[in-house]
């Protein structure tokens, strides 16, 4: 089952990402094992999200490469959320320009899939715009990783589709929504032994 992470580096810069990721050396590609990446700046410092196989495939890459190389560059270790994902979607392929990470407080599998049907109508097609999607329960309510070929594409997205819907199914929860713009996000498998 595919696994979410999304780890804050307080105070992290660009540059030290930058830097992370040619000692990485990955060609601008994914190492195996990950499905999905991206990167930028908030007010706190340096975000990741990221999509794994696997929490174990996770850990090995993270203390073969992430935790050594990271702190090479001086990076403090991340603060770490995860979550397992419940469903993964979208055409996994174009740039990525924009990540919002939602929390909906004392949600859970069920309020989401009647959300995401209302929200998506029977086929369950998300939008082209949408690049990737994962969602799964965080904490004590549930969670949303999509990253996003634009952020007003995002926006039309939650004022035309998931506003109403949420209206509609008359749900209360205040959901948080983190918004990252992209620095960098990396799509496709390296070579294998990389």
């Amino acid at each position: 089952m595919a696994v979410a992470f999304i780890l804050d580096f307080a105070g992290g810069t660009l540059d030290q990402y930058d830097a992370v990721l040619e000692k990485m050396q990955l060609g601008g590609r994914l190492p195996a094992g990950a499905l999905f990446h991206a990167a930028g700046v908030n007010d706190e410092g340096l975000r990741v999200c990221d999509v794994w196989e696997s929490e174990e495939a996770f850990q090995r890459f993270a203390e073969g490469s992430i935790v050594p190389i990271s702190e090479s560059v001086g990076l403090p270790r991340p603060e770490v959320r995860t979550f397992e994902a419940n469903q993964a979607r979208g055409s996994g392929t174009g740039a990525v320009e924009f990540v919002q990470v939602v929390s909906i407080p004392g949600g859970d599998a069920e309020m989401f899939r009647a959300l995401d049907e209302k929200v998506l109508g029977p086929g369950g097609e998300v939008p082209e715009a949408c690049v990737y999607h994962v969602n799964g329960a965080l904490g004590d309510g549930y969670a949303v990783l999509d990253y996003w070929s634009s952020k007003a594409a995002r926006d039309e997205f939650m004022q035309s589709r998931v506003g109403p819907s949420v209206a509609a199914l008359g749900i209360d929860a205040e959901p948080v929504i983190e918004e990252l713009t992209v620095h960098n996000s990396l799509t496709q498998q390296a070579p294998a032994g990389v």
